[in-house]
């Protein structure tokens, strides 16, 4: 059977060994040449990496014993550099809010790689690599194949009420292009050096994708999920005797478990936008924006059906900055007063809250509308000092 990992192993022979032994034979390479590699990647530091490439190393003399190579392994025995801390990250109620909302701007297949690993508690390859074959949206489950699953156990994953908002929001989704694809998630959501950018914008402090995973287990252990059920959800490899005469799927505890996780998570989602919903609602009857927008839109701006068309259809964040840009730029070619410009834009996010609050919800809104706000102060403050 192929190791799963081969291609971190390649990448840390590639970068860590040839580097530094190119032009050694494996018999020329004695014990302190080993330790002072892994000293040295261990004082980069990367304690981790030091103590997996020591283990890598182990192993290939391993190899070249049994193949009568070399005569005995100069890893035998040596300690390891770094004492390694396992990690307990888990994300707050506020991060968890801020995750989400932040996720609203990015790129629709990259959120919902983030969103789904949350949502499922299942690893990141995992996630990243999702079939449509093996997902039944009729039946409201993603089965795992063993070839697939870090423990090369086949791994049926229950899908919750949120799980299947998102997977139905990408099938709907679909291009022509991608429907020859049998990935559920786009190249791009599948490349890590293409999810570093939104990682970055996530902006939380010391944050690994990981840790979504850990965050899930850790709220479905809070919310009374025994620990044996998590441990089920999560596919961890049983050890002893009675894990083989336990034949038992799992399948309805597991679906309880998630949809419980699956309830929490909206009513911490719901709780933040319900906040949002109340401040921009009441703005909105104050100051009698809707009729007003309705009225702009139609007499002054003369907008065209295929424009208020694309308002309506917009359904992400990304689409709002996309149609907004375009905006934008129509002002700027019009000669339009810079005030007026960001009130206009500030009333074309109304629109488009108004005519998706389940698509955008009032979060983009009031984002926006805090952000406009601010620079039509700093305009006016700026009037009034050159006054």
């Amino acid at each position: 059977m192929k190791k799963r990992s081969w291609k971190e192993d390649r990448r840390v022979i590639n970068k860590e060994l040839f580097p530094a032994w190119r032009a050694m034979r494996a018999t020329e390479i004695r014990r302190r040449d080993i330790r002072t590699l892994i000293e040295k990647i261990a004082e980069r530091p990367a304690p981790s990496m030091a103590n997996r490439t020591q283990a890598l190393i182990h192993k290939m003399f391993n190899f070249a014993i049994a193949h009568e190579i070399v005569e005995f392994n100069p890893c035998s025995q040596l300690e390891h550099p770094a004492k390694e801390r396992a990690r307990d990250r888990i994300l707050t109620d506020a991060e968890i809010r801020h995750f989400w909302s932040v996720l609203d701007g990015e790129p629709p297949h990259i959120a919902a790689a983030f969103r789904l690993r949350l949502i499922t508690a299942q690893r990141g390859g995992e996630v990243h690599g999702m079939r449509w074959e093996d997902v039944d949206l009729d039946g409201r489950w993603w089965t795992i194949p063993g070839s697939v699953a870090k423990n090369g156990l086949a791994h049926r994953v229950p899908l919750s009420d949120l799980a299947m908002d998102v997977l139905v929001g990408l099938r709907e989704r679909q291009t022509i292009k991608m429907a020859a694809s049998p990935y559920v998630l786009s190249a791009a959501a599948r490349d890590a050096r293409r999810r570093r950018p939104t990682l970055a914008r996530l902006g939380l402090s010391d944050f690994r994708g990981h840790d979504l995973r850990r965050t899930a287990a850790s709220r479905m252990a809070s919310a009374g999920c025994p620990r044996l059920v998590i441990g089920k959800v999560l596919n961890h490899a049983e050890p002893g005797v009675t894990a083989v005469y336990d034949r038992h799927t799992y399948d309805a505890e597991k679906r309880e478990a998630l949809q419980t996780w699956a309830r929490s998570l909206r009513a911490l989602l719901d709780a933040d936008s319900a906040g949002g919903d109340r401040g921009s609602k009441n703005l909105l009857d104050a100051s009698g924006w809707e009729p007003l927008l309705a009225a702009r839109l139609e007499e002054e701006r003369g907008h065209s059906a295929e424009a208020r068309e694309a308002y309506e259809q917009a359904g992400t964040a990304a689409d709002v900055r996309r149609i907004l840009r375009e905006q934008a730029e129509w002002e700027e070619a019009a000669a339009l007063d810079g005030e007026d410009a960001d009130l206009e834009w500030l009333l074309e996010v109304d629109r488009l809250a108004a005519a998706r609050p389940a698509g955008l919800g009032w979060r983009l809104y009031e984002q926006e509308r805090r952000r406009l706000a601010a620079t039509l102060e700093k305009m006016r403050d700026d009037d009034r000092a050159g006054a």
